[in-house]
């Protein structure tokens, strides 16, 4: 996705739910204290792709040039298989209320 122009206050998190309607990001603290917001961002880190999670509330939608970022909404699939980490989090029967852990 290619974002033309955009505002230098616009958030990650704002943009993806209010432009790409993208609700597994949820909005907390704004303050990226509470990790609701968290989404993976991927960019090449010079032979190999570097992937971090981030808080999206705090990072600048016009200091993503050049990256990927995966949601929840990108997890898995449509056959309902699911995605190695949600795999790994029901292996270990990990807790979900699906607000600080979003996905």
């Amino acid at each position: 996705v290619t974002v033309a122009n955009p505002s230098p206050s616009a958030s990650l998190m704002d943009y993806l739910r209010e432009s790409r309607g993208l609700r597994s990001v949820k909005v907390g603290c704004r303050e990226g204290g509470c990790g609701s917001c968290t989404v993976a961002l991927a960019r090449n880190a010079g032979d190999k792709i570097e992937t971090l999670p981030i808080n999206s509330c705090l990072q600048k939608l016009c200091g993503l040039d050049g990256a990927h970022i995966t949601t929840a909404e990108g997890l898995g699939t449509r056959s309902g298989a699911c995605h190695p980490l949600q795999q790994a989090m029901a292996d270990g029967n990990a807790s979900q209320c699906g607000f600080c852990t979003p996905g």
